[in-house]
């Protein structure tokens, strides 16, 4: 295929019958600013891809959907359920340009760019690759002695054809059950698309649901002073209508919504594709799910109700903006804030659309009420806004507010006691308060304990291990989450614990052990647990999946006779564990 540049300002795609049965036909109009302009029609890119396997799937989540702290960036391909393994295929011809493990996150992944139209397709939770990459990546782990590894490749080294299988479809890494996570990303930005704007759409009659609507009262800085759930009637020819009109005690309202879509054939909930909400008939709020960038992943947390998230582990989608919300699929709509009076009835409508345009709409009418809530006490303290850089003192402890720390303005609270153990415990403002980017914080060392300063970390009240670096006598670290924080110090070695091992190996073809750490790193036990595996010395290239903390060692290829088995292991503080 000669050279073919995509994607077009806004164009409509159509999606090509392919050589797997995927027999959706689909037209949307999309909009791709950072992309180059294509010389060739629109529909030549849909054509150039296949499908990554060979049966019609179904999906258990789809592009844009909400997780607790990103969005999901492609599709999740469910497997065919039959017996026999499910070879994942090359979506189009390119070469693999970077392959990646991990024992978290995408697990086993391969990446392949295709020049000819600009994208790089993702295949991750691969449980093996094809026997080729296989050997070659086993010999990349063995070189670095790690079993993570992460590496990019020219285009000569393995070249791909359309429909060519390149691994087995598992259940690797940061994953619940087998399947294949599906990606088409911009090669020159790395922004992932969603893929169904390129033809890998699945059948869908079924309209979204909505499940629950929450009404905030809010103030000039957008927190809540007032927080009702409002019963919804059943829904009728995909329409629910709220009959009486909501007298509402606050003049800006914002809406928040808990909704899921299902595809046909298919019980799992995934994300809505886009959102319309009409004031009074006028466009107040919109956002469409076609593309994000990795960069701006973080503000998933100010694009759902961050509290109820914390809270209640229940999902609602913001129908309103924060100030700080910079997602980009955003920039062009409206606050999302409604204001009320007591004299005039506001008539709201919003439409919840999947990817095929099935569509479910909320209507009601609401007013202000006479009286007004009043703002929720908080503590009172300094109030830090968007654009302000400032370090705030307690006693022994610094925190550091860089531009663009928070997406909305705040009252900071900052406090300190003692905890059960008599460590001076800093409690920095409310655990309920969303963090857009990192803030650091940094605490004196204990005068007491200066020979065990190599083995201070800053922990989070709970047990969460934020490691930390050394700045004069201050140990310092970056937080995601406000919370209870003191220093502390770990001097325990990481765990190292039997599951299955015996001397005599037997018909075994793995020994498996538990590998964990007292304190766990912001949340993952063995995130900053580093490990190797050497069999008679030799090192051995030993998975292990960060899930369940689980490392296996392979022993199927050893002969007969004795062998010696040595696992070492260290924290973020050098302690060292070692099972011989």
């Amino acid at each position: 295929m000669k050279n073919v540049v995509c994607v077009v300002w806004s164009f409509l795609i159509l999606v090509c019958i392919d050589a797997f049965g995927q027999d959706m036909f689909q037209k949307q109009q999309v909009d791709f600013p950072n992309l180059n302009s294509a010389t060739n029609d629109s529909t030549s890119v849909y054509r150039f891809f296949g499908s990554p396997v060979s049966y019609k799937y179904k999906l258990s989540g789809n592009f844009g959907e909400l997780r607790s702290s990103h969005f999901h960036a492609g599709l999740d391909i469910k497997p065919s359920g039959g017996r026999q393994a499910d070879h994942i295929l090359s979506v189009g011809e390119g070469y693999i340009s970077r392959i990646a493990i991990s024992p978290g996150g995408y697990g086993r992944a391969i990446y392949i760019d295709h020049p000819d139209v600009g994208y790089t397709s993702v295949y991750a939770h691969l449980e093996k690759f094809d026997a080729a990459i296989e050997q070659f990546v086993l010999d990349r782990q063995r070189d670095a002695e790690s079993f993570s590894v992460d590496f990019y490749l020219e285009p000569h080294i393995f070249p791909v054809t359309k429909g060519q299988k390149i691994g087995i479809m598992g259940n690797e890494g940061h994953s619940y059950g087998k399947h294949l996570h599906f990606e088409v990303r911009d090669t020159k930005s790395e922004q992932p698309i969603n893929p169904m704007l390129f033809g890998f759409a699945t059948e869908d009659n079924v309209a979204p649901n909505i499940m629950s609507l929450a009404l905030h009262g809010l103030d000039d800085h957008f927190h809540k002073n007032y927080n009702k759930k409002i019963p919804l009637p059943a829904k009728v020819n995909n329409i629910i209508q709220i009959p009486e009109p909501i007298i509402f005690p606050s003049d800006r309202l914002g809406v928040a919504m808990s909704m899921y879509d299902r595809t046909t054939g298919a019980a799992n909930r995934n994300g809505i594709y886009s959102l319309e909400m009409y004031v009074d008939d006028s466009l107040a709020y919109h956002f469409q799910m076609d593309k994000f960038s990795f960069d701006e992943t973080r503000n998933i947390i100010a694009f759902f109700d961050y509290k109820a998230k914390k809270e209640q582990n229940q999902t609602y989608t913001l129908c309103y903006k924060y100030p700080g919300n910079e997602l980009g699929f955003l920039d062009e709509t409206g606050s999302g804030i409604v204001h009320l009076n007591p004299d005039t009835t506001s008539r709201i409508k919003i439409k919840v659309h999947d990817w095929h345009k099935n569509t479910t709409t909320l209507l009601f009418d609401i007013k202000r009420a006479d009286s007004i809530a009043m703002k929720d006490e908080v503590i009172k303290g300094r109030v830090i806004g968007l654009d302000d850089e400032v370090i705030i003192s307690q006693d022994e402890c610094l925190v550091q507010f860089e531009k663009n720390s928070l997406f909305r303005k705040i009252d900071f609270g900052f406090s300190r006691s003692k905890n059960n153990k008599n460590q001076t415990t800093y409690h920095i403002h409310n655990i309920l308060e969303p963090i857009k980017s990192p803030i650091k914080i940094s605490i004196k060392a204990d005068t007491n304990l200066v020979d065990l300063k190599e083995k201070a970390v800053i922990i989070r009240q709970g047990g969460q291990n934020y490691g930390g670096q050394w700045e004069g006598e201050y140990l310092t670290t970056r937080i995601k989450e406000f919370g209870s924080f003191y220093l502390g110090y770990d001097t325990i070695p990481p765990s190292i614990t039997s599951i299955n091992f015996s001397k005599k190996a037997g018909r075994k073809s793995a020994y498996q052990f538990r590998l964990r750490d007292n304190l766990t790193v912001n949340g993952a036990t063995t995130r900053d647990v580093k490990y190797k595996v050497w069999i008679d010395d030799v090192f051995v290239v030993s998975p292990l999946r960060k899930m369940n903390n689980t490392l296996t060692v392979p022993i199927h290829q050893l002969g007969k006779g004795k062998h010696t088995l040595k696992i070492e292991a260290w924290d973020h503080s050098g302690n060292k564990a070692n099972y011989e």
